[in-house]
């Protein structure tokens, strides 16, 4: 029996045991190290998206009007401050949309806004701090639905907000109607 067991493992062939605790020491420490820093280093980005009535005080007194807004912002969860920029509403692609840009080799783009009828400056990027919320951006219920319509966007389809981050990634939210 000890002659077979001499054969099968030989310490001066494949190193003792102190060898192999070593060896896989170092692939944990690698593997553990390389996992800690590519968590620290992801951007994480959450857009939320709701629609209010649009309401103003006048005599210290809050009226509420009949139109209503849709309200559109981002909350960063990474763990450290980022540069985000609202970009815009894309259209939901369907199969067949998607088969034919591959095959003619069309880049998809966001339908850009007339920022003039936003409320807000959102052309730029802004700084968006750890779990913190980036400003509301108010787009008319009639701007957004006009628009949608102008682009062919079936707003019974569904649509994405499209925010983008500094480094050229883009975060989306899919929302369904208004």
């Amino acid at each position: 029996m000890v002659c077979i067991i001499y054969f099968v493992y030989n310490p001066e062939l494949y190193g003792n045991l102190a060898d192999w605790v070593g060896i896989i020491a170092t692939v944990l420490t690698i593997f553990l190290t390389l996992r800690h820093y590519s968590n620290d280093n992801r951007i994480d980005f959450r857009i939320m998206c709701y629609s209010k009535n649009v309401s103003e005080k006048e005599n210290g007194t809050t009226s509420i009007k009949g139109e209503r807004e849709l309200v559109v912002c981002g909350v960063n969860f990474s763990k450290s401050p980022q540069l985000f920029r609202f970009e815009g509403f894309e259209k939901k692609e369907s199969v067949f949309d998607l088969i034919g840009r591959m095959y003619s080799g069309e880049k998809k783009f966001v339908l850009p806004l007339d920022f003039e009828i936003i409320r807000h400056e959102v052309v730029d990027y802004e700084l968006v701090n750890q779990n913190e919320k980036s400003k509301d951006i108010f787009l008319s219920e009639n701007y957004v639905n006009r628009y949608l319509k102008i682009n062919n966007i079936d707003i019974h389809e569904g649509f994405f907000v499209v925010y983008m981050h500094i480094s050229g990634k883009r975060f989306k939210n899919f929302i369904k109607a208004m």
